[in-house]
């Protein structure tokens, strides 16, 4: 029986999960640069809402990342799995035909009083077919601090507007 699976298919998925992991990777020094450009001279409630803020999409990114990776080398898992189990279907395919036909010459054999063909039987490859992985992933965002403050101790917060239009560009 033909196993149902797109090795083209597979190595696309694996190709767009890798590019992915390193996309988010590789903004993460990029993003972090910005965030120390904004926080520079930002003062108040303000400036820790947005370093929290900035702490945590750095480690979620990192964790997405890290799943989209797991992901990858699961996809590549079910890739040799199913090349294991088409070598193995055609393995036991081959061997049948062999199998099939060596009985047919010892059936010949016997019915015209001929000795039975010299050789012994050939084993029987593995007919237990190989595991289908299961490929999963989960990715959940932290809940976020989404609160406003009264901007610090003595009421004040301040930032400088270019540098946060700079992060904002850049993010």
């Amino acid at each position: 029986m033909a196993i149902q699976f797109d090795d083209g298919v597979a190595d696309a998925l694996a190709q767009a999960l890798e590019a992915a992991d390193d996309t988010l990777r590789g903004i993460g020094y990029i993003r972090s640069n910005a965030v120390t450009a904004a926080v520079t001279d930002f003062k108040g409630g303000y400036s820790r809402l947005f370093v929290t803020a900035a702490q945590t999409e750095s480690q979620e990114r990192g964790r997405l990342a890290g799943l989209l990776n797991d992901a990858r080398l699961q996809v590549q898992d079910a890739k040799a799995a199913a090349t294991k189990e088409r070598e193995r279907q055609a393995a036991h395919d081959a061997w049948k035909l062999r199998e099939d036909a060596r009985r047919e010459e010892e059936y010949v054999a016997s019915v015209q009083g001929l000795p039975a063909p010299a050789g012994f039987p050939e084993p029987e490859p593995d007919s237990i077919p190989v595991a289908s992985p299961h490929i999963t992933a989960s990715f959940s965002p932290s809940a976020r601090t989404r609160h406003v403050t009264n901007g610090g101790a003595k009421g004040t917060s301040s930032a400088d507007p270019e540098r946060l239009r700079h992060f904002v560009t850049t993010s």
